[in-house]
């Protein structure tokens, strides 16, 4: 994990409703009046992610269709490439991954230098990153973890954190049946 979800778009949303110094301080099922729901912009041409042009047919550099779903700073970027040889590095598809580790268009954690951010691998004080983690270099000893998420963003927990969490019964039940 170690990177940052967004409060103001999914999946971040649907956790925490406000937050303040990189921290949830007030979680979705705390605030159950507020029930606007994020909409997803698909990118058109142009813009910052381009999809494949036909539904399953892949190509390269693109995004696999329906997958231009993440907001950085008010462009898209992807959160899964058309190629499964292909990986979201600061938000462009490249067969370039390094030794971030990913597999079938998508990264599941990042090297040193880099961060996790729904499907993509993002350079710590890059351009594209510093839109989401406030970090300037990487943290010795946190090698593909954002240690300071930016304003609007809380910190994601790591697995064996969010088993330990008190959770309502109806969140406790959907865990579970994530894990199967």
């Amino acid at each position: 994990m170690g990177g940052c979800y967004d409060a103001r778009a999914a999946p971040g949303c649907s956790v925490c409703r406000e937050v303040r110094g990189g921290a949830c301080v007030r979680r979705a099922e705390e605030d159950k009046t507020d029930r606007a729901s994020a909409k997803v912009i698909r990118a058109g041409a142009g813009d910052t992610c381009i999809q494949e042009a036909t539904s399953g047919t892949p190509e390269s550099t693109k995004c696999k269709t329906g997958k231009c779903d993440v907001t950085i700073g008010g462009s898209q970027y992807c959160s899964q490439c058309s190629k499964d040889t292909e990986f979201p590095i600061n938000g462009v598809c490249t067969t370039e991954k390094d030794t971030n580790t990913c597999a079938t268009g998508a990264c599941t954690s990042c090297k040193a230098g880099y961060f996790l951010h729904r499907g993509g691998c993002y350079q710590i004080g890059g351009a594209v990153g510093l839109l989401i983690c406030d970090d300037k270099t990487a943290t010795s000893g946190k090698d593909g973890i954002c240690v300071s998420c930016h304003e609007g963003y809380f910190k994601t927990q790591p697995k064996q954190q969010i088993s330990n969490l008190v959770l309502p019964a109806v969140t406790q039940l959907l865990l579970i049946a994530l894990r199967v």
